[in-house]
């Protein structure tokens, strides 16, 4: 089996200098990402997603630290919890 050859960069249209690319700025880049559709809704998702994350888990420690129930100490001598 033979491998593909590969075409020099003057067959391809390339010149070896640019790569063919252009440069693009840090704020142009930002612009155009924030035209993407699918790049919006993706972020909006990571944000809600992580504001879902972070409340459930200030509930979960409210919830033992304020509310919760205290571990017997029949069932578990060795451990000895601090009141807050």
């Amino acid at each position: 089996m033979r491998a593909p050859k590969e075409l020099p960069e003057e067959e391809l249209g390339l010149a070896a200098e640019d790569n063919g690319q252009e440069k693009v700025g840090f704020l142009e880049t930002i612009k155009l990402l924030l035209q993407n559709k699918y790049y919006v809704r993706l972020l909006f998702v990571g944000i809600f997603y992580n504001m879902i994350m972070n409340i459930t888990s200030a509930v979960g420690i409210y919830y033992m630290k304020k509310i919760g129930f205290e571990i017997p100490g029949e069932l578990f001598p060795g451990i000895h919890l601090m009141k807050y």
